[in-house]
């Protein structure tokens, strides 16, 4: 079986990730064996991928972010995976990688089924709709009936001003775009920044997600412990008074405290090395430079 793309630029995507603070990442022709595992560190992998070559599209969330996986319902052409993000007016952000094959011709239906489900919704990925209203120098069948879509419902599609796509016997081409509903984004950004002939398409949901706190982690191997049995010592009654059950809730939350309090005065806290591959800095800028004139 070939070794995908995606598996051959892995630290290239993490380096990626990681040096542009991104919290979910779609991508569009993943290629990937359903059999063949992928995981990248601090981020949750959704993938519904193609049982044969070919296609096949990706959400990478970050951990920190709090979200919940959600069933697409079945699609007729667009290949496609999706998360509820909570926000933090108490509403909720449908957000969706999509990837369109070249071939295929796009559905409004496909697009009525996914931006009925919610109210705040965006889409994202490899669309294979050309038009000039897209910084496009052709028009597809595909842009056409896109922008026929877009101009008889309430979707705004938001677009680069530079190409996307660099394809070695043809004109350079915007073929990635975001489509959203009731939500506004950045201006999206075509970075020349992967070994790839699609630059990635960087954008911000101008949204309030929802963080989760971050997990602290103890260092238990340099834990005081003469310190933390004192901490227990003095914080408990040696015999408490248990009579009701309201007295028994009382002492557990009681000792669960002291417990706490003993864990901050005694145990430190442990650093976590950060797990992304890092390139050198001499490295980087050779890769930088490489994409610039590859794309030029």
């Amino acid at each position: 079986m070939p070794i995908p793309f995606l598996i051959l630029k892995k630290a290239e995507l993490e380096l990626f990730l990681c040096t542009n603070n991104i919290d979910v990442a779609a991508i569009s022709e993943t290629k990937l064996h359903p059999k063949r595992r992928f995981t990248i560190p601090g981020f949750k992998v959704y993938r519904p991928d193609r049982n044969q070559f070919g296609g096949g599209v990706m959400l990478l969330v970050n951990n920190n972010l709090r979200h919940d996986p959600f069933s697409l319902p079945p699609l007729s052409g667009l290949e496609a995976t999706a998360i509820y993000l909570p926000l933090q007016n108490h509403n909720k952000l449908l957000f969706v990688a999509a990837y369109l094959p070249p071939a295929v011709a796009i559905a409004p239906t496909d697009l009525d089924a996914i931006f009925s489900l919610h109210d705040t919704a965006v889409l994202t990925g490899d669309l294979n709709c050309k038009h000039v209203s897209w910084n496009n120098a052709s028009v597809n069948k595909n842009g056409s009936t896109l922008l026929s879509y877009f101009l008889n419902k309430a979707i705004t599609i938001n677009y680069p001003d530079h190409p996307t796509h660099f394809p070695y016997n043809s004109y350079p081409s915007v073929l990635d775009i975001t489509l959203s509903q009731r939500c506004t984004t950045s201006e999206p950004q075509s970075v020349p920044a992967l070994s790839s002939d699609h630059n990635p398409l960087v954008f911000k949901v101008l949204l309030h997600p929802d963080f989760s706190e971050p997990r602290i982690l103890y260092d238990h191997k340099h834990t005081n412990w003469p310190l933390f049995r004192y901490s227990l010592h003095t914080a408990l009654k040696p015999d408490p008074s248990i009579q009701s059950k309201i007295d028994l809730d009382h002492a557990i939350d009681t000792f669960t405290l002291s417990v706490q309090q003993a864990a901050i005065h005694a145990i430190p806290v442990r650093t976590v090395k950060r797990s992304h591959l890092m390139f050198p800095p001499n490295l980087r800028y050779l890769l930088k430079l490489k994409n610039y004139y590859r794309h030029r």
